[in-house]
């Protein structure tokens, strides 16, 4: 996976002068229009999904492994202004919060708006990292990005619509057949 986004990274550095391009590295991911039914895509959204569904998250590692929340409108904000970038030949930027936030605090976080849930951690995923998150200063150099959505009014915005997508009818652990809606 790795190896392939660097061979296009590398791609496009061959063809700067023909395709001008700013590469944008993605941190963690989160928000409305993801596929809630994807479980192999971000962490926020898996939890979130169990969480709603079957109201219980099972977490894979240790509480204390780290990761870089940044919600989707930031990251559509910061997409635009990479568009609109002079001189984008050869830039590489990291799209991510750059804050630290454990496994166990987004957990945290989540229960506030998902009553009742709990979780509990079991064997690692092979070959997943400990903890991973953003140096941003290029990013806010570049594209003047200040300000990041706090995972504390990103996430609620998320569990507001990931339940209107989910269409749990009032029956947790058990969704209806539903279809993957896209933002």
């Amino acid at each position: 996976y790795g190896v392939g986004k660097l061979a296009a990274e590398h791609y496009l550095g061959v063809y700067a002068k023909l395709v001008p391009s700013v590469i944008l590295r993605m941190f963690n991911v989160y928000g409305p229009g993801q596929d809630m039914e994807n479980m192999r895509q971000g962490m926020v959204s898996i939890f979130l999904n169990m969480a709603l569904t079957q109201g219980c998250v099972q977490v894979r590692g240790r509480l204390d492994r780290y990761r870089d929340f940044v919600f989707i409108e930031d990251v559509v904000d910061i997409w635009v202004r990479a568009m609109r970038l002079e001189g984008r030949e050869g830039r590489t930027l990291n799209v991510g919060a750059g804050r630290r936030t454990t496994v166990e605090a987004l957990l945290k976080e989540m229960a506030r708006f998902v009553p009742g849930m709990t979780w509990h951690s079991g064997e690692p995923t092979a070959g997943d990292q400990f903890g991973i998150y953003a140096d941003t200063a290029k990013l806010r150099r570049v594209l003047g990005v200040c300000q990041f959505t706090d995972l504390s009014d990103g996430l609620p915005r998320f569990v507001e619509w990931a339940r209107q997508v989910l269409d749990l009818s009032g029956k947790r652990g058990e969704p209806e057949k539903r279809r993957s809606s896209f933002v």
